[in-house]
């Protein structure tokens, strides 16, 4: 039973989650066998998860029905309830955690009850609250025709009501579907530009225009907010960035309206936006994005489950020393490392800190971070070789960087990496090499590199060759 999806679902419980499971399956309420609650403390007991032989359907038959011979069918009924029970207490879980379902749930249960005070009462508190409060997201417009949509059902059920108008209802449907075609829309886009996947995205041309003839709409966030994402990726470039920077605005004083997971995505939308115009060569953006960093890590919307992504982390470095902020940089290193999952932690850390030591050019602190770094991150370690590199041919060390030449060039064979990363590095290698066997006094030899190197593509250190390439002409 080591692969089934009972106890693939146990593996990921936490243990505040596993607490309250178990009391879950000891009230009455929710079940009422007890070789349910016997199979999940023994699975959940010691390693037992962990351990595939203890996994044994005949063992654990064993421990929750002493004494009986192995019944295959007793067991796969026990293990089916015990399922049932952990996937009714996530679905509970779920429902609990967002703060429109529950009390949606109230409101048509005391319609259903024909409490109408009760259900009245209730209704307009919810409106209050959802439409004019704290939330004003997607998921609130949604609420927002959930309520006026019970509302209508609730007068259409009273017999000789004759004061009966649907049209706030079709309005509130009408302006959740435009605000949820926008972000849709603004999810589409940026999963093409991993995936390249046509969408069949109906009407929303009709939603676009709706939104430009009635100015009114942009006053609710959820739809101003994705509007203006969408118009950011779709238009030309300096329209384009007219729309970021009122998307930035947007950001600053209305986030609040909307949910941490929603913030985090918004955040990584204009974070892409910003990496595209910066690769473009827009100057500007490089500390656009890394304000938008740094702002997500005090607000701390990039941090998901108490860890920092490694991406983001690399990310968030690469930009701070672009911009030479190093004193900001190695606040960061410090600070941030131990958001960094585990496994990652020591080698991420210490890759960065060789990083800022590197920019710094403090050769003799990054070398040494880096001569004995070996992490199983392929690309981190091919950014570490780069660097190795730069330093070793800047400081003469002829003989070094021959031998890092050579096992770096042994490293991308023997590696499987991505094409494109191959390329990249293959590249760095060859024209180092061509830089080090090229005769330094020979002006016909200089240009016929420098316009290889000029040309050659993918390229990202095609300015640091380029270097120094002139350097051996002064």
């Amino acid at each position: 039973m080591e692969n089934s999806q009972l106890i693939l679902i146990l593996r990921s419980l936490d243990k505040r989650e596993t607490r309250e499971l178990r009391k879950w399956l000891l009230s009455p309420f929710h079940n009422q066998r007890e070789d349910v609650a016997l199979l999940f403390d023994y699975l959940m007991s010691a390693q037992h998860l962990e351990d595939d032989k203890f996994l044994d359907k005949s063992k654990v038959f064993k421990k929750i029905f002493p004494g009986e011979p192995y019944d295959d069918a007793k067991f796969r009924q026990s293990a089916h309830f015990l399922l049932k029970q952990v996937e009714n207490y996530l679905s509970y879980q779920e429902i609990v955690a967002d703060e429109r379902q529950v009390p949606l749930a109230l409101a048509r249960a005391l319609r259903k009850r024909r409490l109408g005070k009760n259900f009245v009462k209730v209704v307009k508190q919810l409106q209050e609250v959802h439409l004019k409060g704290s939330r004003q997201d997607t998921g609130s417009l949604r609420m927002h025709y959930d309520l006026l949509n019970e509302y209508s059902t609730y007068l259409n059920e009273q017999s000789g009501r004759t004061d009966i108008n649907l049209q706030a209802t079709i309005d509130a449907l009408d302006t959740y579907i435009i605000a949820e075609k926008l972000k849709q829309a603004c999810y589409v886009l940026a999963h093409q530009k991993v995936y390249k996947i046509d969408y069949q995205h109906r009407f929303l041309p009709e939603v676009l225009q709706e939104v430009a003839k009635r100015p009114e709409l942009l006053e609710l966030p959820a739809i101003n907010l994705y509007y203006n994402v969408y118009l950011t990726q779709v238009s030309p470039d300096k329209e384009g960035e007219v729309h970021f920077f009122m998307l930035r605005d947007i950001m600053e004083r209305q986030f609040g309206f909307f949910q941490e997971a929603e913030r985090r995505d918004i955040y990584l939308m204009a974070l892409n936006y910003c990496v595209e115009r910066m690769n473009r060569g827009v100057a500007a953006f490089v500390r656009e994005a890394f304000e938008l960093y740094r702002q997500g890590l005090v607000s701390g919307v990039l941090i998901q489950n108490g860890s920092l992504s490694k991406t983001t982390f690399l990310n968030i470095t690469a930009i701070g020393l672009r911009l030479k902020e190093y004193d900001w940089i190695a606040d960061f290193i410090s600070r941030y490392t131990t958001y960094l999952e585990e496994q990652h932690r020591d080698s991420f850390s210490q890759f960065c800190q060789a990083k800022l030591f590197f920019e710094k050019q403090d050769y003799k602190q990054a070398m040494a971070l880096l001569v004995k770094f070996d992490p199983d991150d392929i690309l981190i370690n091919l950014n570490a070789k780069s660097m190795l590199l730069k330093m070793f041919y800047e400081q003469d060390q002829t003989d070094a960087l021959e031998s890092l030449l050579e096992s770096f060039n042994m490293y991308l064979k023997r590696k499987e990496i991505i094409g494109y990363h191959k390329q990249i590095y293959s590249h760095l290698v060859k024209y180092t090499r061509r830089l080090i066997r090229i005769n330094p006094y020979d002006q016909s030899q200089r240009a016929k590199l420098k316009e290889e190197v000029q040309t050659a593509n993918p390229l990202p250190e095609r300015q640091w060759l380029l270097e120094q390439i002139d350097k051996m002409a002064s």
